[in-house]
């Protein structure tokens, strides 16, 4: 009789854990950052630097928003888009426009030196499902 009933209750346990209504749905919408190699020496391009990241989705992305924001830890400068029509402000987040159908996502900026001094800025890349990643730029400007 005592072990019947063990039997019905481990047998009534696994019943109710495997109904689908209470089983979590999950999902993973991880990225990593990456960017062309920096040199120790810059040079200028016309009074700016190209900077470019790399948003190297893994997983299941579809539909995810990204999001960036930036802080210049040593250095003077600004942090602008290619065409220098938009100023990004430090420590504001701005929205990425990306692809979802895509997983590799470009942004460009050019950053503007306002004195020839060692310079690192770090920038803070996340995402509407809660994962985020840092890249740090550390370089010297050539005179």
């Amino acid at each position: 009789m005592k072990k019947n009933f063990h039997v019905f209750l481990l047998l009534s346990i696994l019943f109710i854990s495997c109904q689908k209504e209470n089983l979590p749905i999950t999902t993973n919408y991880p990225f990593y950052l990456t960017s062309d190699p920096i040199p120790n020496q810059v040079y200028l391009q016309n009074g700016a630097i190209k900077i470019r990241l790399y948003i190297n989705k893994t997983g299941n992305f579809n539909p995810t928003e990204y999001s960036f924001s930036h802080y210049i830890l040593e250095g003077k400068g600004k942090l602008t888009d290619t065409t220098q029509t938009v100023n990004y402000f430090v420590n504001e987040d701005y929205t990425v426009n990306t692809s979802n159908d895509k997983l590799k996502e470009t942004i460009y900026f050019k950053y503007l030196p306002t004195a020839i001094v060692a310079t690192e800025i770090t920038f803070l890349v996340k995402n509407s499902q809660g994962y985020s990643d840092t890249l740090i730029y550390k370089f010297n400007i050539a005179p």
